[in-house]
């Protein structure tokens, strides 16, 4: 049986991959940094953004490259999910609900205090 020590750090680096890719745009910042910005349509989505203050990468990605993949990664519950079953995979598959409710707990209150910005 794994301690809840450790199941909490695993939830605790999905929630913070988890709030880096939705709040915030290191992604893109990275990408430009390190000159890669030609990839996953960086470029063009900042030069888009010039002109739609509002827009942000992950509508970006919907309105321009809509598929399975893209709908999975911009949606909070679904990547939560998928990255609970991973750890799962990794810890125990009776843990996933646990690290799920975590996750999307955390995230969900953390979000909340933010603002829906």
């Amino acid at each position: 049986m794994i301690e809840i020590h450790t199941l909490l750090v695993y939830s605790a680096w999905l929630l913070m991959g988890m709030l880096i890719w939705f709040r915030s745009d290191a992604f893109v910042e990275y990408m430009q940094l390190f000159r890669l910005d030609k990839l996953f349509g960086v470029r063009e989505y900042v030069k888009l953004q010039k002109e739609d203050f509002n827009m942000n990468y992950h509508m970006y990605l919907m309105a321009n490259y809509n598929s399975f993949f893209i709908r999975l990664i911009t949606c909070p519950v679904c990547l939560g999910t998928w990255g609970s079953i991973i750890v799962g995979a990794m810890v125990g598959w009776n843990y996933i609900p646990f690290v799920f409710l975590t996750v999307i707990m955390g995230f969900g209150l953390i979000n909340w205090g933010w603002g829906n910005q």
